[in-house]
């Protein structure tokens, strides 16, 4: 054993055990300067010693000493007052949005800063949160971090929390940013509870999603998110007041009336300036015509040129510009989503499936499967009326499937259904259909071989929508259980 290594165990006390598996031991010590430390003793020789040694940043655990010493590894981290938010979870239930997006945020920064030293945490979950008592959030734990590398093909040891982990944590790739970006989707999504309907469903989606290469591949861009998320509402109100002051200056300058002091029009100025004779001319008197009117003839008033032009024109009908009259749409049909039996079981396997289990299981995951001996897995589509050309889609997490040869509707007739990876393991699983359907419509999305779909994690859900042309667009998500047989 080395000197540093001898330092790290001697001169330390030993005031607690937080926590001992086959990964190490996790222990609060307290050092010479009678401060409070976390002393941990990885059994992990590949540690990345000299990347973490004196990593600091505001909303991380200030890693003090690391060394490793034979097949061991060990760190002193600073200790700092707080509860982790699995604890805070315990006590309130869930947080509300906005404590979630600043929750989010800041451990944003903390991986932030990780990446651009190269290296992923791996082990990002409300137990390795911890929330100080003036708000402020460290990310914690460095005990699962590595170095991100493009050249391997697997982690060497599968370490991170079942249900946090990304899929390829299990070994089948190598991890990089992106397990770190799942991780804390699934983060966001515990903290918000069960039944969370918001703004922070789009972003958690783009982290979660099982095939890596649809996910945020940086946390850069969870950041945009969060941050669209945050002031989507103050963004749109502050476009819909532009809108507004601009369509009020408009009226204004349209609709005003003339001011005062406007110049007349050339026929009223001829009006109104008498005529002068001039100086050198003799003023004439000019005799009127004499009348004459026809016997018996009734004398009528003598009405100027002018103003019998204007009497003339007032007497005439007005006339209005024709409107045209616009037919109204016709009302776009509501849509309900519900959904019964939704729960798949453990299976073991069979013989004739070795190949697809065995590809399965170095993912991490178990064969899953409908118990079509009770009642099956369906969704019922309520509307009134015809739908025409429906697109029924749905979208996994946490569960992955193969092939294409789906079921579908009352008689499990066999349709064209098309999936999202065609050649590998997909997610999302969808049906056009032509023409118009009729009301009620029940969809059983199971598979015909048995052995047909594969879950890595205790809590899958699917995202069901449902659109048409006639129909709203409509969107539900469902929790799957998943029941030992």
């Amino acid at each position: 054993m080395g000197h540093a290594a001898a330092f790290i165990l001697q001169k330390y006390i030993v005031v607690k055990t937080l926590k001992q598996s086959a990964l190490g031991t996790t222990e609060l010590v307290l050092g010479q300067n009678q401060k409070v430390y976390v002393r941990k003793c990885l059994f992990n020789a590949a540690y990345p010693v000299e990347a973490v040694r004196g990593l600091k940043q505001r909303n991380l655990s200030h890693i003090i000493h690391a060394v490793r010493s034979e097949d061991k590894t060990y760190l002193i981290e600073e200790y700092f007052e707080g509860e982790t938010l699995d604890n805070v979870l315990k006590s309130k239930g869930y947080l509300d949005e906005q404590r979630v997006i600043s929750i989010a945020e800041q451990v944003c920064e903390a991986l932030s800063y990780l990446h651009q030293h190269n290296l992923v945490h791996r082990d990002v979950k409300p137990a390795n949160i911890l929330l100080q008592s003036n708000g402020h959030i460290r990310l914690i734990d460095l005990g699962s971090a590595r170095l991100c590398s493009a050249h391997e093909a697997g982690d060497t040891v599968v370490i991170g929390t079942q249900g946090y982990a990304a899929p390829e944590q299990y070994g089948l790739q190598s991890t990089d940013f992106r397990a770190d970006v799942y991780a804390l989707g699934v983060t966001m999504k515990e903290l918000l509870g069960a039944g969370y309907e918001g703004r922070l469903n789009d972003v958690i989606d783009g982290c979660t999603r099982f095939i890596r290469g649809y996910r945020y591949d940086n946390i850069a861009k969870v950041k945009r998110a969060l941050f669209f998320a945050k002031y989507h509402r103050s963004l749109r109100m502050g476009l819909l007041g532009l809108l507004v002051a601009a369509l009020g200056v408009c009226a204004f300058f349209y609709l005003r009336p003339a001011p005062d002091g406007v110049a007349p029009t050339p026929k009223a100025v001829e009006k109104a300036v008498p005529t002068t004779p001039a100086l050198d001319t003799p003023k004439q008197e000019v005799e009127p015509p004499k009348a004459t009117a026809a016997p018996d003839a009734k004398h009528e008033p003598v009405v100027p040129q002018e103003q019998a032009a204007e009497t003339k024109a007032s007497k005439a009908p007005k006339t209005y510009p024709e409107i045209k009259m616009t037919p109204q749409p016709q009302a776009r049909l509501q849509l309900d989503i519900k959904g019964f039996n939704l729960s798949f079981y453990k299976i073991f396997g069979h013989p004739s499936d070795k190949e697809l289990i065995d590809e399965a299981q170095v993912k991490g995951a178990w064969p899953i499967s409908s118990n079509s001996s009770t009642a099956l897995p369906y969704w019922e589509i309520i509307y009134k009326g015809d739908l025409i050309n429906p697109i029924f889609t749905f979208q996994f997490q946490g569960i992955a499937f193969k092939g294409t040869n789906m079921q579908y509707g009352d008689s499990l007739s066999q349709k064209n259904w098309s999936v999202d990876n065609p050649n590998g393991w997909s997610t999302t699983v969808r049906l056009a259909e032509t023409g118009t359907r009729q009301a009620p419509r029940k969809i059983y999305l199971v598979n015909v071989h048995k052995w047909f779909w594969f879950t890595n994690v205790a809590k899958p859900y699917v995202t069901v929508t449902v659109q048409a042309d006639n129909a709203e667009t409509t969107t539900k998500e469902y929790p799957i259980k998943i029941l030992d047989f």
